[in-house]
């Protein structure tokens, strides 16, 4: 039988669960190359969306840095500022800078904080950050990673306007690979999962064959997850996605062997 292509595979793989014993037939490298060319698809548009997202963040911050109130300067490990303290909210981001606060009085500020999605707090004597989108917690002295260097205003604005341009290259590209690892990860966890499913229906399939099943089977709970990441940005649904891959790929499985004893019946 004539190997399908990619665009039949992925229309068949949301909604056509017959074709899926012929496509666990044409092997491994196939379901892998198939997860290449959805992960570059999904992973690409994340990775748009996320770069759209944060070129106009870097462009607020880059307007705001022009203001002449917010100028400052980072000598010898000490921030000074213009103005003191400074808040910039955009949505539920905050950036806030004191210079009469130093990074172990940082927990003083918890009450502005609570109930942010991601906050950068600029200091005295070094950065605080937390982002549910990015790296999480962490926190680091000017004087750590700047060593003697001054820094001011002009020198950030240089160097965001050079990120703004390098983000269209490499966030889409981190993406692809994230979403690739993702994808190869979930299907192996998920094809061990379903070795016991296999042994009950007695439909002797290889652990090969179902790691090829769980890769197309993750088609649509990858599209779903993707529309529902790009209309709520800060909600994490990994254990959404593994649960939906496994259920659709038990659904595969159980009409697989529904087939084998119609098939039966019939003879």
């Amino acid at each position: 039988m004539k190997n399908k292509s990619f665009f039949e595979k992925f229309k068949n793989s949301i909604y056509n669960i017959r074709e899926f014993p012929q496509y666990i037939r044409e092997g491994v490298g196939k379901a892998i190359l198939y997860a290449l060319i959805l992960s570059i698809i999904v992973g690409g548009i994340k990775g748009i969306t996320t770069t759209f997202t944060l070129s106009n963040d870097i462009n607020l911050a880059i307007q705001t840095l022009e203001d002449d109130k917010y100028k400052f300067k980072i000598e010898n490990g000490t921030l000074d500022l213009v103005t003191s303290p400074l808040k910039i909210e955009n949505g539920n981001t905050l950036i806030y800078l004191d210079d009469n606060m130093d990074i172990s009085q940082s927990e003083e500020l918890k009450n502005i904080t609570v109930h942010l999605d991601s906050y950068i707090l600029i200091l005295k004597d070094g950065i605080v950050t937390n982002s549910e989108v990015m790296l999480g917690f962490s926190q680091a002295k000017y004087g750590d990673f700047l060593g003697g260097m001054i820094i001011t205003n002009d020198n950030i604005i240089e160097t965001l306007s050079l990120s703004s341009k390098l983000i269209y290259v490499i966030i889409p590209i981190i993406a692809i690979l994230e979403t690739f690892m993702t994808l190869i990860m979930d299907a192996l966890i998920i094809a061990t999962m379903l070795l016991l499913t296999n042994f009950i229906f007695k439909l002797g399939l290889r652990f090969s064959q179902l790691f090829s099943l769980t890769i197309y089977a993750a088609t649509l709970p990858a599209i779903l997850i993707l529309i529902l990441n790009i209309i709520v940005p800060n909600v994490y649904l990994d254990s959404v996605r593994v649960l939906g891959t496994f259920l659709y790929s038990f659904i595969v499985l159980r009409n697989m062997r529904s087939e084998i004893d119609e098939n039966m019946n019939i003879q």
